[in-house]
């Protein structure tokens, strides 16, 4: 008989993980079953609790704008077992925006060991106008684990706005020209610059 495959062989007490990070938090610290879940994601940029998109004017005048979300991710392996990050999903719940599966990672997490499994250049996600989510799901699957590391976490666009870097001169004097404000050592000085 062939000997049996090691690869998704787990220890007993991985059976009985606690399922989410939200509900490991929650538990009593002095409680028995309070075991750390097997994967602790952190995620950026992430603001006041959410992670923010960067909305997007719309292409063309009275359609709606829709957003660009980057983030960058890192998995900490909290089991006893090396484990092998496979296949990354993400998804947006109680949207019509479908699951985007990722280019398999295949990156190895030694117990206790933390590594990137963020999105790469291509991999931005573009989210279409009007679908306005309002949470983002992390599934990973893993060599190592018995089923998918699962997280979510509320999402919201960047509410920042930043001003445009020149400013028009305040007198009719100059012609098109603009005002670019500097701090430069000795005191301030704003340059001009001829507008093409």
């Amino acid at each position: 008989m062939a000997p049996a495959n090691t690869c998704n062989r787990q220890p007993a007490h991985l059976l009985q993980l606690t399922k989410t990070k939200e509900n490991f938090e929650k538990m009593p610290e002095n409680d028995p079953t309070r075991i750390p879940p097997p994967v602790k994601f952190t995620i950026s940029p992430l603001h006041e609790g959410k992670v923010v998109y960067q909305k997007l004017a719309p292409p063309v005048a009275g359609d709606v704008g829709g957003g660009m979300m980057y983030f960058m991710l890192k998995a900490k392996n909290q089991t006893d077992e090396t484990i092998i990050a496979r296949q990354m999903e993400i998804s947006f719940p109680n949207t019509s925006i479908p699951p985007i599966q990722l280019a398999s990672r295949d990156v190895v997490i030694n117990p206790g060991a933390t590594e990137s499994l963020g999105l790469e250049g291509p991999e931005a996600v573009e989210l279409p106008g009007g679908t306005n989510p309002t949470s983002l799901r992390i599934t990973l699957t893993c060599d190592g684990l018995p089923e998918p590391a699962v997280r979510s976490w509320p999402l919201a666009p960047h509410a920042k706005t930043y001003d445009f870097f020149s400013k028009p001169e305040p007198g009719s004097d100059y012609g098109e020209f603009v005002l670019m404000p500097g701090n430069h050592m000795g005191g301030g000085s704003s340059n001009t610059s001829a507008m093409t």
